[in-house]
């Protein structure tokens, strides 16, 4: 039986891989012998990580780093562009990358909060899946969504945007989400 922590010959593509779950996911599929990609905001966590990366590989192998920001449709595209011309294909998409604000629901900028926030966690989502699928199929890739515990609960706007895609129970949540 093969090793199931050997990811030698695998690409992977982490988002929100500056920091926190992200980093680790990138240094341990990085210490299994796969490629990645390190994606973030600042560039100097990106570095940092990749680094990281480098360092953990039992083939010295290289990271991608990637400055990105998931929000704007032209860093998502380049982000996957950026990874099929660096390896010349993709096995996995770790999405990642999320955030949340606590707004109340007066707040006169709570649409603007909510546009922000649905862009990241949920558009970026499923953009990036949409960008990253044809190449998935090639090498019957897979596709990993992290959520959050913080969205079982109905607390916040970050709640229904981490989730939305995966819980059966969303509508129940936005309701409680803003109920006065």
């Amino acid at each position: 039986m093969a090793n199931s922590r050997d990811f030698s010959e695998k690409v992977a593509l982490i988002t929100g891989s500056s920091s926190g779950i992200g980093a680790a996911t990138a240094i341990s599929l990085s210490k299994a012998g796969a490629q990645v990609v390190v994606t973030g905001r600042n560039a100097d966590n990106v570095s940092k990580v990749s680094q990281e990366c480098e360092k953990v590989s039992p083939n010295g192998l290289k990271a991608l780093g990637v400055v990105a920001d998931l929000i704007k449709e032209e860093d998502c595209k380049r982000l996957i562009d950026s990874t099929i011309s660096k390896f010349g294909k993709l096995d996995i998409l770790v999405n990642n990358a999320g955030a949340g604000v606590v707004t109340p629901i007066k707040d006169s900028s709570i649409m603007d909060s909510y546009e922000r926030f649905m862009k990241l966690n949920v558009r970026s989502v499923v953009y990036l899946t949409h960008l990253a699928v044809e190449y998935l199929e090639k090498t019957k890739g897979v596709i990993i969504n992290i959520s959050s515990i913080a969205g079982m609960k109905p607390v916040s706007i970050y709640c229904i945007e981490k989730n939305s895609l995966f819980d059966k129970n969303f509508r129940h949540n936005f309701h409680l989400e803003f109920e006065i």
